[in-house]
């Protein structure tokens, strides 16, 4: 059942926005928003005490109560690789891309959440892939912090893919889009 009342809260890396949005029939409005700055420092390793302060900082000041909160992270934390598979591929398709991550992911597999699309080739030549990889411990570092907090998170996404999605769905573009 989709939610009624949604955060969108993206996390990034000078700044959390937040909105909150409230479904009315097929149409949603946004209701609410926020832009909380993260304090800077060349000092990566505070990086979690500079969000959870920010975190603070937003939760303070909006309600979330029970309301699903979607997370967006940065794209540099993630790898994003696309890869080309030879036609008629298809019924071995998860095989090939678990290979293809193997050669093209320089972690450990099971140290990282992967999600992949496939895609025509427009050439004809095969089937064309796009993977995103994100490494767990980012994930369960940025849950950690928010369940700090108590926010009912119900999904993570990339900040790229949560722009595109919008774009698409919302202006539905014919053609390239850059």
């Amino acid at each position: 059942m989709p939610h009624r009342t949604v955060w969108g809260v993206d996390i990034g890396n000078s700044a959390i926005k937040a909105v909150k949005m409230v479904r009315s029939g097929a149409e949603g409005r946004i209701v609410d928003f926020d832009i909380i700055d993260i304090q800077q420092s060349d000092d990566e390793a505070s990086r979690p005490q500079r969000v959870q302060a920010a975190l603070s900082t937003l939760c303070t000041n909006h309600s979330f109560g029970s309301d699903a909160v979607f997370l967006s992270i940065p794209g540099d934390m993630c790898l994003f690789r696309e890869f080309q598979l030879p036609p008629g591929s298809e019924s071995k398709l998860n095989d090939l891309v678990l290979y293809e991550a193997k050669q093209q992911i320089p972690f450990p597999l099971d140290q990282v959440y992967m999600g992949w699309e496939k895609y025509d080739d427009p050439s004809g030549a095969g089937v064309g892939v796009e993977m995103i990889v994100v490494r767990k411990n980012i994930i369960q570092d940025l849950l950690a912090l928010t369940d700090q907090f108590n926010l009912n998170v119900q999904g993570v996404t990339v900040a790229p893919v949560s722009l595109f999605n919008f774009i698409k769905y919302e202006y539905q573009p014919q053609g390239a889009v850059l």
